[in-house]
């Protein structure tokens, strides 16, 4: 009889610890889905900001390329040194990604000389 009143009592337990009638486990549930998502916010905002930081560094050595191309064209225009400025140009075109149909001042001229219209 004893047994029998001990594995009922321990049924009834069980089954209330089932039924979560005070909800200690959804509170325990809710705040660990929160801890997980401010962690993942955390990430998210320092991913964010370590990109930003790259771009930025990106785009400075870039625009620094770009002055130093153009200080040294205009400097090469100034010394009327057109080989120089011509080489320059190209610099500065491949920089922007643009694909001329010429490599030096010779192919240029014969560009022009045979091109009737010029598209852009």
């Amino acid at each position: 009889m004893i047994l029998l009143e001990g594995f009922s009592v321990a049924g009834v337990v069980y089954i209330l610890d089932k039924l979560d009638l005070f909800g200690s486990k959804w509170e325990k549930k809710i705040q660990r889905i929160n801890e997980i998502f401010d962690q993942r916010s955390k990430e998210i905002k320092e991913g964010a900001e370590n990109i930003e930081k790259n771009v930025l560094a990106t785009l400075f050595e870039q625009k620094s390329n770009f002055m130093d191309k153009i200080k040294e064209l205009n400097l090469s225009l100034d010394n009327k040194n057109l080989d120089k400025a011509n080489e320059m140009a190209f610099s500065l075109a491949s920089t922007f990604n643009i694909n001329l149909e010429y490599e030096n001042l010779d192919e240029f001229l014969d560009f022009m000389d045979n091109t009737d219209t010029l598209v852009f």
